[in-house]
């Protein structure tokens, strides 16, 4: 055999070993870019679920709330919620009435109720402010949330003013 034939052998093993790398290299940055792209979507779930607890517990908070006179009286309160394992701080400043209004004469539930008048109720609209922070993550968020609530005259006189 020829010594030119010999060397144009050489050259293709060459160039088959240089493709074969440019492959596996075009693959490892493929996969590179995979496994990055799937930790930042961790991240994000992670962070959606954190937000989501923390509603929940602001949110918990708010309903245990306004399940009773919450206005009576106004006072700020706090409470500790284990979440699926992450226990959240949630504090609740105290509620604020917004605005009164004279209750619709017409307004059928309004003449029903016991103990009011439809001449004496007033609709108020009242503000109920909490935040929750994860002890784990330090993550925080604020939730606002509005309550409209029939009251007599004289509640309304006394909590929301004259």
């Amino acid at each position: 055999m020829s010594k030119s034939f010999h060397q144009r052998r050489k050259q293709r093993g060459v160039a088959t070993i240089v493709m074969a790398m440019i492959m596996l290299l075009l693959i490892t940055l493929l996969v590179l870019s995979a496994f990055s792209m799937s930790t930042l979507n961790l991240k994000a779930v992670g962070n959606m679920q954190t937000r989501a607890e923390a509603t929940s517990a602001a949110e918990k908070l708010i309903e245990k709330t306004i399940d009773g006179t919450f206005w009576n009286p106004a006072l700020a309160q706090n409470a500790t919620y284990d979440m699926g394992g992450v226990n959240y701080n949630v504090d609740l400043v105290a509620p604020v009435c917004m605005r009164a209004s004279k209750a619709n004469l017409k307004t059928a539930s309004t003449v029903k109720l016991t103990g009011f008048s439809a001449s004496s109720a007033w609709n108020t609209i009242w503000l109920l402010d909490a935040t929750a922070t994860s002890t784990v993550t330090g993550a925080r968020i604020r939730v606002r949330q509005g309550v409209r609530v029939l009251m007599s005259e004289a509640d309304k006189i006394a909590y929301c003013g004259a």
